[in-house]
């Protein structure tokens, strides 16, 4: 097993943005790939799930990265700072 570099954190193939959002962050299996194999972010994971509940055709990986601002997230009723 090879350690990463650590000046560049793992990136989410789905997206391209950070694999973990925070220490402890586990990310998920992307429902898109066989036998969910491909690990990606939370934001991802949850985005599919979201999806493929109400029936929507999940973007393939060879159509990877997705643009981030088509992302689908649950609202988690935490108000924003500003």
């Amino acid at each position: 097993m090879t350690t990463a570099d650590q000046s560049t954190p793992p990136q989410c193939p789905r997206c391209n943005g950070p694999l973990a959002l925070f220490d402890g962050d586990t990310g998920g299996r992307s429902r898109a790939t066989p036998g969910r194999s491909v690990e990606v972010c939370g934001l991802c994971c949850q985005s599919e799930a979201i999806l493929a509940a109400a029936g929507v055709e999940l973007v393939p990986p060879a159509e990877w990265p997705v643009p981030a601002n088509t992302l689908v997230v649950w609202p988690t009723g935490a108000g924003s700072a500003g």
